[in-house]
């Protein structure tokens, strides 16, 4: 694998990681910190700098090696992972991809006006995922194969608690039934905090977790998406539950 590419060494260290985000003492290096990559950015970096030598693409835990790789070539502390087949279907619409790096199928954005959860028939017969049900192989995997200087980083497609109320909704119809049917919204809304309360727990068995990372858009540079008094009420104690549960476990 190719060695300095950057202006200072870096090896991974999740204590100092750790550290820095608990905000014990000043950090001897800055610790960058991403919520994922692009696969076709990742696919770039690892022919450039022949980060697959030696693993075959065919291998049941292929992805993952080649995800510690690629982590500790950008001089990373971790890898993020989650349950493996937790899922939650949403409305799609796909558009031709005019980025430099064309992403095969071209772009998708969720649907604003109208998505799969608009009326309670549509909320009872929704697909929701079960939590206990769905595998924890790839946290296995990690858990005795990761080395010993990165953590696990417990994230992926859990506590979005405002996006998934606009998109399981579309951001119109959320907007709308803030108004005409709060009912609907604060099921929805309960439903996620049950979902991800299981998941959560879950994510803690593991001890190579030694971080939670719920993230959530809720606005934009000029304001919320919906109103704070909405945030307080639909999203915010959902991400208090999620933080609560986090710290009794003695994770951030």
């Amino acid at each position: 694998m190719g060695k300095g590419y950057f202006s200072v060494p870096v090896t991974p260290s999740w204590e100092s990681l750790m550290d820095c985000i608990e905000r014990k003492g000043t950090p001897t290096r800055v610790h960058h910190i991403e919520l994922y990559l692009d696969d076709e950015i990742k696919e770039i970096i690892c022919d450039r700098f022949g980060l697959q030598e030696g693993i075959r693409d065919h291998d049941l835990f292929f992805d993952l090696e080649r995800e510690i790789r690629i982590q500790r070539f950008l001089g990373y502390d971790y890898v993020r992972c989650g349950l493996d087949d937790f899922d939650m279907p949403l409305d799609r619409l796909s558009v031709e991809d005019t980025a430099e790096i064309e992403r095969v199928g071209g772009r998708e954005f969720i649907n604003e006006k109208k998505g799969p959860i608009t009326t309670w028939e549509e909320f009872e017969k929704y697909p929701w995922p079960d939590p206990l049900a769905c595998r924890s192989t790839h946290l296995e995997w990690y858990e005795k194969n990761l080395p010993d200087d990165m953590c696990l980083i417990g994230s992926g497609g859990f506590a979005h608690f405002a996006e998934y109320l606009s998109w399981l909704m579309g951001y119109e119809t959320l907007c709308y039934a803030l108004y005409e049917n709060r009912e609907l919204v604060e099921a929805i809304s309960k439903k996620l905090e049950d979902i991800y309360e299981v998941v959560i727990r879950r994510l803690l068995e593991f001890d190579r977790v030694k971080i939670i990372w719920g993230s959530d858009d809720m606005g934009f540079k000029g304001g919320p998406l919906i109103s704070p008094d909405d945030l307080r009420e639909f999203v915010l104690p959902g991400h208090k539950l999620m933080a609560g549960l986090s710290h009794q476990a003695g994770r951030p």
